[in-house]
């Protein structure tokens, strides 16, 4: 899932193509229908505080 939610959010930032050359995929149609798909609003939100609680040990980390 972690895979398919960083692509997702890179199609963004880049091509298919770029993307493809990344995965090592052989085809483009791999990279686009396997694993850049909408990501629902609950894993964005999942995601989202996931990463918060992350930066908030790493924040505790470096003050201790």
């Amino acid at each position: 899932m972690l895979r398919r939610t960083i692509l997702t959010l890179a199609q963004k930032k880049g091509s298919v193509k770029d993307i493809q050359a990344h995965l090592r995929h052989a085809k483009a149609d791999t990279t686009a229908n396997e694993y850049m798909q909408p990501l629902p609003e609950s894993v964005k939100q999942m995601v989202d505080s996931v990463y918060q609680e992350l930066k908030a040990k790493a924040r505790r980390a470096r003050a201790a």
